[in-house]
């Protein structure tokens, strides 16, 4: 079995937590709690997602691993995996960046963002437009898209 250093070697540079992995003695490098996970059936398109990676920085290959949580929109639901867009912001020597697409399996699901659904209607509400009592239609700003 490759080790998680020489997993994330061969990966360019980083490695999604999986839980099933986690289940193995000593793969990763200390325990971590027992993550709720979610169920592919249970995911829509729009639905944010947590995963957690690993990688190793460049600058200092012998150090200890790091580990960094990303924020994924999910754009596509297949049999297996979801295909997904990284939200989050993330360090520049990191080998995937914001704005990049993502497959990932089931066990590597972290967390469904409960919540998004509302900013996503928030986010349809606001792009519809507003009429006020003088008939001029105006648009607030979106947090989200920023228009």
């Amino acid at each position: 079995m490759k080790s998680l250093r020489n997993e994330i070697e061969d990966n360019g540079g980083y490695h999604i937590f999986s839980t099933k992995r986690n289940q193995e003695h000593n793969y990763y490098p200390e325990a971590f709690n027992n993550y709720p996970g979610v169920s592919l059936s249970d995911l829509k398109i729009n639905d944010m997602i947590t995963i957690k990676a690993f990688y190793i920085e460049a600058s200092d290959p012998s150090t200890m691993l790091k580990d960094i949580y990303i924020e994924l929109l999910v754009n596509e639901i297949c049999a297996d995996t979801v295909k997904d867009t990284i939200l989050t912001s993330l360090i520049p020597k990191f080998p995937l960046n914001r704005g990049d697409v993502l497959e990932v399996a089931e066990d590597e699901i972290l967390y469904r963002k409960i919540f998004w659904d509302f900013y996503i209607n928030l986010h349809q509400q606001r792009h519809e437009p507003k009429h006020h009592s003088s008939g001029i239609r105006s648009r607030t700003l979106c947090s989200l898209c920023r228009s």
